[in-house]
């Protein structure tokens, strides 16, 4: 191979290399952002739709018959200061 080609080649890898390097950042970047902007989501723990259900009901019964015992999410919630008492 020719050494200009031979530069080419490397130039090209060198552009390809910081392409990369800046498309990881950027990544970083929006995924620190949207951790900050779910962290920082202010909710109301004790709201309920038009038929009167909160969160924990939506959670143990989510169909209209029958219910659902998850206990991990129903422990997050009680955690996180929702009204189990609604």
């Amino acid at each position: 191979m020719s050494g200009i080609r031979v530069r080419v080649l490397e130039q090209i890898a060198k552009v390809r290399y910081i392409l990369e390097y800046k498309r990881r950042v950027q990544k970083v970047r929006d995924d620190k952002e949207e951790k900050y902007r779910i962290a920082n989501i202010k909710l109301n723990r004790d709201s309920v739709d038009l038929s009167g259900k909160s969160a924990v009901h939506m959670l143990v019964s989510p169909l209209k018959y029958g219910s659902y015992e998850n206990v991990n999410l129903l422990n997050y919630l009680a955690d996180h200061q929702y009204n189990l008492n609604l």
